[in-house]
């Protein structure tokens, strides 16, 4: 890996688009040569839909997302507060990193975890965002949370999986 940055898929994360989600990144990437999140807009009518997530406070230009501050996730719907506003973005399971810069990261949240405790990617996040190294990009497609059941439903009636004689049955 060297020094040379690195794609990051979550597998409970599912896109559907035209250009894959890690390549849209890439290309924001090479624009910014920054950390670079997938972010997605969420409307009220997705809260059932979203995982423990966060609206990140910012602003779009282009499809680049610059990210104001990362709110920590808390438990499922808790944190899903558009304030009024009619949408917000969110950053999901897909990320291009610099090892030298995420790895450092990683470094620092993991001397202030106590022992046991599980490392999150929000606290890395968090850090980047503070060294001003890490932007947002919009992702052009369709997103879905796999990892709830209805984001797996989705999934498998929009992908046809349910139609595949050898998955049917």
């Amino acid at each position: 890996m060297a020094n040379d940055p690195f794609g990051v898929a979550l597998p409970d994360n599912l896109f559907i688009a035209d250009t894959p989600a890690l390549g849209q990144l890439i290309d924001a990437y090479e624009d910014t040569t920054k950390n670079v999140v997938a972010v997605v807009e969420l409307f009220p009518e997705d809260a059932e839909r979203a995982g423990p997530t966060a609206i990140f406070p910012g602003h779009l230009d282009g499809d680049l997302y610059e990210i104001g501050d990362i709110p920590s996730k808390g438990a499922r719907g808790s944190t899903f507060d558009l304030k009024g506003a009619a949408s917000g973005f969110t950053g999901v399971g897909r990320y291009i990193f610099l090892p030298g810069e995420v790895f450092a990261a990683i470094g620092e949240v993991e001397r202030g975890l106590s022992p046991g405790a599980e490392l999150d990617d929000v606290p890395v996040m968090q850090l980047l965002l503070a060294r001003e190294r890490l932007i947002g990009r919009r992702i052009v497609g369709d997103f879905l949370d796999v990892g709830l059941p209805v984001g797996y439903q989705e999934a498998n009636e929009r992908l046809g999986v349910t139609q595949q004689p050898r998955f049917a049955r």
